[in-house]
């Protein structure tokens, strides 16, 4: 893979925060219970985080 098309931790964490976004603006539609809410943040956070250890296992 070209370097430039890598992913980036810090690409990364701009998606968390887009898909944490996105959660939230459906939630504010009632569209998620408060614990679907809280389920797939915490399921994004977590995904991310193991992306973010794979790209720097990747850096190292």
């Amino acid at each position: 893979m070209d370097t430039q098309d890598r992913p980036t931790v810090d690409a990364v964490t701009a998606r968390e925060q887009d898909l944490l976004t996105a959660i939230e603006n459906v939630a504010a539609r009632d569209a998620l219970t408060e614990d679907d809410r809280h389920q797939l943040s915490f399921r994004a956070e977590i995904l991310c985080e193991e992306l973010r250890a794979c790209i720097e296992g990747v850096e190292e």
